[in-house]
């Protein structure tokens, strides 16, 4: 609309200018949205147990029903691993133990 008043004259392009940057700034927020869209889609599929195609239409309906997100019956141990908090809480540990390494063989090496 803002195109047809600026070609009738009764509008300066200022207003046109406006418009398309807000479009621009839009599907950028868009393109983020979807992207951080499809990264839950795969965790999530991830967290299943299945490939990325089982999530593909997961969040296409209004509605999320609990027949397209199935738990298997048992879930590997190492699915504790992706968890953030613990992947660096066993990262804190294992640093921890290299440090001590690190200790006792300076302390031997200061006894010999």
């Amino acid at each position: 609309m803002d195109e047809t008043r600026l070609r009738l004259g009764l509008d300066s392009a200022d207003q046109v200018k406006q418009a398309t940057i807000e479009l621009e700034q839009i599907n950028k927020r868009e393109a983020g949205l979807r992207d951080q869209l499809d990264i839950q889609r795969n965790l999530l599929a991830r967290l299943m147990g299945s490939g990325p195609d089982s999530t593909q239409n997961l969040f296409n309906g209004s509605v999320i029903s609990e027949e397209k997100i199935r738990m298997p019956e048992e879930l590997p141990l190492e699915l504790l691993s992706h968890r953030p908090d613990l992947a660096s809480a066993l990262h804190r540990a294992e640093a921890a133990a290299q440090r001590v390494k690190v200790a006792k063989a300076s302390f031997c090496r200061l006894l010999t």
